[in-house]
């Protein structure tokens, strides 16, 4: 399996198994029980989406690495698993596990854009880049979409 592709695959299976556990486990709450269950959800989200982000976020002087798609994904599935499963171990079991891989699934990203050479991204500016913080003399590189780049935010770099 290509690089890319294992952290596409990472990412889908990530979202197959939330809409799983929420299938399996998941239930309508009592409507007394909602505004407390979507509080402790909003901070379990917020904690993923930090969580699976840190080192991630390279100090340039303007944004161009992201880990934009990825986390958000990560924190949307933390949320909806503490909103619709009331059971307190099935919850906090599935959140270990989606922060954990939302951090290793960015580590393999920042690995495959910044380190590699074979893959890039696309900047906030528009343009491809493959290091983490291009200056103003950096070199844009030709970046060419892959069937996952809208979901992963990685492109094939164009030799």
């Amino acid at each position: 399996m290509q690089p890319d592709n294992a952290n596409a695959v990472g990412m889908i299976a990530t979202l197959i198994s939330t809409l799983g556990l929420l299938l399996v486990f998941g239930k309508m709450q009592q409507q007394a029980s909602w505004g407390k269950r979507i509080g402790i959800s909003l901070l379990t989200g917020f904690f993923a989406l930090v969580f699976t982000s840190i080192g991630f976020g390279y100090k340039c002087p303007s944004s161009y690495f992201s880990t934009g798609n990825r986390s958000l994904l990560f924190s949307a599935c933390a949320m909806a698993i503490g909103i619709l499963i009331p059971n307190r171990k099935i919850v906090l079991t599935s959140c270990i596990v989606i922060v954990i891989a939302g951090f290793k699934l960015n580590m393999h990203y920042d690995y495959l854009v910044n380190k590699t050479g074979q893959f890039g991204y696309v900047g906030t500016d528009g343009h491809g880049y493959n290091q983490a913080c291009p200056d103003e003399g950096s070199p844009e590189v030709k970046l060419r979409p892959i069937w996952h780049s809208r979901l992963t935010e990685i492109y094939k770099v164009e030799q």
